[in-house]
């Protein structure tokens, strides 16, 4: 539940865009209802799973073919929400749900765009209080799939090295979300990540 945005605003033509897209790796806005006291509820598909924070909580880490499943997941949802002239604003474990079958699906679409972003996945412009932009997304993904890397440092050196453009303070270096994501075959065959 949010404020009601203004007729015409930029965020209710946000909601609509949202609402609109469709991709396996971001949940499904399927509708807008307006509630009393200038308040909108938007309704999301549920997903089946749990958020990554809490598989890593569990877990600790990913294994290399998981991490190749997140970026490959993520980055290509992001790929479609940058094509639409959107960005999400907040990519991090909360925001991210792993399905019962192990796939990774972004979810709260709204909250990251009126936010700075999560500490340790936000990427230094916006700590510093800019407005979310793909290069910031892209850097926030990098930033959780390192994340999510175990202790071997091998396999954390090999995945900083991969990701290291994306990492960079300067924005403008940063790749494409689509660019990212073509890199996950290079951190294992993408499997499922399990819960």
């Amino acid at each position: 539940v949010i404020d009601l945005p203004e007729r015409g605003s930029r965020a209710m033509r946000r909601l609509a865009a949202l609402r609109e897209l469709r991709h396996r790796g971001i949940v499904r806005v399927r509708a807008l209802l307006p509630l009393g006291g200038g308040r909108l509820a938007v309704v999301t598909d549920l997903i089946d799973g749990a958020d990554l924070a809490v598989v890593l909580g569990a877990r600790g880490s990913l294994e290399s073919g998981e991490s190749a499943a997140l970026l490959d997941g993520v980055g290509s949802a992001l790929a479609a929400l940058h094509d639409e002239g959107l960005v999400h604003g907040d990519v991090s474990a909360a925001n991210v749900m792993i399905t019962s079958s192990g796939a990774p699906v972004l979810i709260d679409l709204l909250g990251g765009i009126m936010e700075m972003g999560t500490q340790g996945t936000a990427a230094p412009e916006r700590l510093a209080g800019a407005a979310a932009t793909p290069a910031s997304d892209v850097y926030s993904l990098a930033a959780l799939v390192m994340e999510c890397q175990g202790p071997d440092p091998k396999s954390r050196e090999e995945t900083a090295f991969l990701l290291a453009d994306a990492l960079q303070e300067d924005a403008r270096i940063r790749p494409a979300a689509r660019d990212l994501a073509a890199r996950a075959p290079q951190l294992g065959r993408p499997e499922d990540i399990e819960l």
